[in-house]
């Protein structure tokens, strides 16, 4: 796989199939804003750039078609999927079902294990928070804590269909934050993901539910707010600061 944050890197032999390593790039590029919405991505110039053939880019777009980061548009090839405010609505909607779903059934039926992974999770999670705090810089290292503190909540539900959903919601929401990350100040993130791991150690599933949909709708409402903001007056790359649910 590419290192994460590269819009572009260079096939190598030895690393797998063209087509792989073509759709990890371009994914991973989409999923970290280095590919806005509505960029076109043309197939002999990523082929070109990341020398590997036209046909394993092909290959590599229809599948991100098929997880909607990417679209067909008839005669033109293929673009970054545009994001609204309304796919914005119903992303945090299903997100919150699924997340208390699997959140339920991690409480449930998670046992010493599941616990210890949530609380090394955390940890890892609460140091790079701290540093983003203190610099106000992201780093990929923060990124991959908060995302898997958030896999380790649900890490015990048992359905590796349910907690497949969850993962590609999680994937598909990083895409607003990466676009749309810009508002002024930071929030207090260890605070809030503290919380949701002292509940679901508590075993308290309801408050979890509870706390863990106030925490996303809290997030879609500040990146609702910048969409809006970047829509009348600067570009969502302007004063940069992460918004991270």
């Amino acid at each position: 796989m590419p290192p994460i944050g590269k819009a572009t890197a260079r096939f190598e032999p030895g690393c797998g199939s063209q087509a792989s390593f073509v759709y990890d790039t371009i994914r991973t590029a989409i999923l970290c804003g280095h590919h806005m919405p509505n960029k076109k991505l043309k197939v002999h110039e990523l082929a070109l750039s990341m020398s590997v053939s036209p046909g394993a880019v092909r290959e590599a777009l229809f599948r991100l078609v098929s997880e909607q980061l990417v679209e067909t548009r008839d005669h033109r090839g293929f673009a970054v999927t545009p994001v609204s405010i309304a796919d914005l609505q119903e992303l945090t909607d299903l997100r919150c079902e699924i997340e208390s779903i699997a959140c339920r059934r991690s409480v449930e039926r998670g046992g010493l294990d599941w616990e210890a992974g949530l609380v090394a999770a955390q940890y890892r999670l609460r140091v790079t928070s701290a540093r983003y705090v203190d610099t106000g810089e992201v780093s990929q290292e923060f990124l991959a804590a908060h995302a898997a503190f958030h896999e380790a909540l649900s890490a015990a539900a048992g359905n590796s269909r349910l907690l497949d959903m969850r993962a590609r919601l999680y994937e598909q929401y990083q895409r607003f934050r990466a676009f749309y990350s810009h508002l002024a100040g930071r929030r207090h993130l260890a605070a809030d993901h503290d919380k949701l791991a002292e509940l679901a150690l508590a075993r308290n599933a309801d408050a979890l539910v509870e706390t863990m949909v106030a925490h996303l709708s809290e997030a879609t409402r500040r990146i609702t707010t910048a969409i809006e903001e970047s829509s009348t007056n600067r570009s969502p790359r302007q004063h940069a600061k992460p918004v991270v649910a």
